[in-house]
């Protein structure tokens, strides 16, 4: 036996070696270190955050039926409410057009009423005219309902009334013929005052220095 130990003694000395080698190395693998505790906490931190944001992924990209015809629905509502708003629109656009005079309208608002009052003859009459039209254009119209009268014009300043009705300005007497608008002397020639709706021209023969 001595000397089967002593032939076999390296033999021995690996076996026990190797046999304490693997029973160490087996309790390692079963008990964790410190540093491979810290490496699977940190594995398993950065794997959470890869999870829940598939999983949020996951709730947004997955729509239920009942919500799109909710969306349909209020989509529709609205192209309704536009409609409705440019039919109002192109409504009130139409009235107004309607409202507009035409170019061909003549309507009372496109001509001047004015009264010719000469009570020195006894005359007086009511015509209309075109806008911007003044009191010597007054008398031209009226020619035809049997004013007679007799004017000189004077250039920039216009027409100078010199006889209405056979009665002649009188230079030695001072008598002239002098016109006034709706009451009140006038203070610039006929040919420059513009008439106005319902004016009332009266011309009075009376003592004037000139």
């Amino acid at each position: 036996m001595k000397n089967f130990l002593k032939q076999n003694s390296i033999i021995l000395a690996l076996f026990l070696i190797s046999l304490g080698s693997t029973v160490f190395f087996y309790s390692r693998s079963q008990i964790p270190t410190s540093i491979q505790e810290e490496i699977l906490t940190s594995e398993q931190g950065i794997d959470n955050p890869i999870e829940k944001a598939a999983s949020i992924d996951n709730e947004l990209a997955f729509v239920t039926p009942s919500q799109k015809p909710n969306t349909q629905i209020s989509s529709g509502m609205t192209n309704a409410s536009s409609s409705e708003t440019n039919t109002e629109s192109s409504t009130s656009s139409s009235e107004q057009a309607e409202m507009l005079p035409t170019e061909g309208d003549t309507s009372e608002k496109e001509t001047i009423k004015a009264i010719l009052h000469i009570p020195d003859i006894d005359f007086e009459a009511t015509t209309d005219l075109p806008p911007g039209s003044n009191a010597y254009d007054l008398m031209k119209t009226l020619r035809d309902k049997r004013l007679t009268y007799e004017a000189n014009e004077h250039g920039s300043l216009g027409a100078f009334i010199s006889s209405i009705g056979g009665v002649a300005n009188d230079y030695k007497e001072h008598m002239f013929w002098i016109y006034y608008v709706n009451g009140q002397k006038a203070q610039i020639g006929i040919s420059n005052y513009i008439l106005k709706q319902d004016d009332i021209i009266t011309w009075h023969y009376e003592a004037e220095d000139i």
